[in-house]
């Protein structure tokens, strides 16, 4: 079992390895605790991790962008109400990353904020939206429009719940971890290729969680990790798709170096089909970018100026303002 530590904005372990789950609860004390499960996760992995507990419940919720809502959010609210949870209870998030964001938005807000236990069972939560301490849900048709920085009590990495992952879910988390390998470690995309998951799981949180210890409120280094999200996002609730796979198609527009840019867009064909998301993209140019306007990003509102991540060769990367107009140009590219 790998013991990673974050150091900020608060102290927490995340632990990584194959059936550790278990073996790690029995080592903490609890008082309540409300487990909010992807509704899609076997009913025998939730049961077990519900009979886990003494006393806890269970609030199953299906893990589609949609939920990540004011009302979701506020059903949740009022249940934790009705059961009178205090600020010495726990909330766990059970699932990937839509469950964890909402599962650590409600836990960060609910009398200012209550214990938060993290068990990711997606491969993009693992190398990625479990650890940085990041939670948000979504409103107006914006992505993570509403959010805090809450760091969770303890994080569970636990391949075994990879065993009921979907292909393309599988595929989702591994294109975000291949945009790690690019800007972070090439050891990554090795990785990948070798299918050795545990190894990329640890290598993404490694360089994550090395990039949150020195920004953990996201002010200038932790941007990298932002590389190709501004397009991503901007499609990514328009055409429906996963998360990884609307940053990975927009890795193109990001990559100064002509020569990697090839080889990374002939090595995604492997894993995602692109050609429908670039359709879209060139056809709707004008939509993606009254989007952008309201990405976190934005550096300044009036000028709208962006901050974005180019990178030059591989694991090499600079920083960038770059305007609104700007993106027409990316966009044909």
């Amino acid at each position: 079992m790998e013991n990673l530590r974050v150091l900020q904005p608060n102290k927490y372990n995340v632990y990584i390895g194959n059936n550790i789950t278990y073996k790690l609860i029995e080592r903490f004390t609890f008082d309540k605790v409300l487990v909010i499960a992807d509704a899609n996760l076997e009913d025998n992995d939730i049961d077990n991790i519900v009979a886990a507990f003494p006393n806890s419940y269970l609030l199953k919720v299906k893990a589609e962008e949609a939920n990540k809502s004011i009302d979701q959010y506020l059903k949740i609210i009022d249940l934790l109400v009705s059961l009178n949870f205090g600020k010495c209870d726990y909330i766990l998030g059970f699932g990937g990353g839509v469950i964890l964001d909402l599962a650590g938005f409600v836990a960060s807000t609910y009398k200012r904020g209550i214990k938060f236990i993290s068990i990711p069972t997606s491969m993009l939560a693992m190398v990625d939206a479990s650890v940085g301490a990041k939670v948000a849900i979504n409103y107006n048709g914006i992505k993570n429009l509403l959010g805090t920085i809450y760091a969770p009590q303890m994080v569970i990495v636990d391949p075994y719940y990879l065993h009921s992952l979907p292909k393309e879910h599988l595929i989702n988390g591994l294109m975000e971890a291949y945009k790690m390998g690019l800007t972070l470690n090439k050891d990554i995309i090795k990785a990948i290729k070798d299918n050795n998951y545990l190894e990329v799981i640890k290598l993404s949180l490694e360089a994550k969680i090395k990039i949150v210890n020195e920004d953990p409120f996201d002010n200038d280094l932790r941007h990298v990790l932002n590389f190709a999200h501004t397009i991503a996002h901007a499609i990514e609730l328009k055409m429906n798709l996963l998360h990884g796979i609307a940053v990975a198609a927009c890795f193109k527009y990001f990559i100064k170096d002509e020569i990697l840019k090839k080889e990374v867009i002939n090595d995604l064909k492997n894993y995602v089909y692109l050609d429908d998301i670039y359709a879209f993209i060139k056809n709707n140019k004008a939509e993606i970018i009254e989007s952008i306007k309201n990405d976190k990003k934005v550096v300044n509102s009036y000028h709208m100026f962006i901050n974005e991540v180019f990178l030059t060769s591989i694991n090499k990367y600079e920083f960038k303002d770059i305007k609104l107009e700007d993106y027409e140009v990316l966009l044909n590219e």
